[in-house]
């Protein structure tokens, strides 16, 4: 059933939210092998498009801890300017809504709470996809109508 609506999406590809784990911005700054190329395809095709990026406010605790820890005040910069300039983001602070809800995905998948608070923001703003590369996150495959992918599964829905 998820594998239909999913060839179904990919069909129209009219999609106006999508939401993002903090790895995807990590491994496109820090120029991850494996991803960085997927990543810099994502966000240069949906820079050109008209589509609301959704992220939770807690992306900033998470992406910056290294850059603090090392003292590396460049990097940190340029994740800050990165948000700045992202087309169509949106920084949801975390509510007691979201808090109570990201209880309840963690309390019913065993997912750690920053996990839970993205997804919970991605669901409350109803976002359409789900992007990540956490293994965890990613065998839920959809919550509540929001499809959950990998970036190499999204950049090709992309092409389509």
């Amino acid at each position: 059933m998820v594998r239909k609506r999913t060839e179904k999406r990919m069909e129209r590809l009219n999609f106006s939210k999508i939401s993002f784990d903090s790895t995807n911005f990590i491994y496109l700054i820090e120029r991850n092998a494996e991803f960085f190329q997927i990543e810099r395809s994502i966000f240069t095709k949906l820079s050109d498009q008209k589509v609301n990026i959704i992220l939770s406010a807690i992306i900033y605790a998470e992406i910056l801890v290294k850059p603090f820890k090392t003292n590396n005040q460049r990097t940190i910069n340029v994740y800050l300017d990165l948000f700045k300039k992202l087309p169509y983001s949106r920084f949801i602070n975390v509510t007691p809504e979201i808090s109570i809800n990201a209880a309840k995905l963690r309390g019913l998948y065993n997912l750690k709470t920053p996990d839970s608070i993205h997804l919970a923001t991605a669901i409350s703003e109803k976002s359409e996809y789900f992007i990540t590369s956490d293994k965890q996150i990613l065998k839920l495959k959809e919550l509540d109508s929001m499809l959950i992918l990998n970036p190499k599964a999204f950049n090709n829905l992309l092409k389509i």
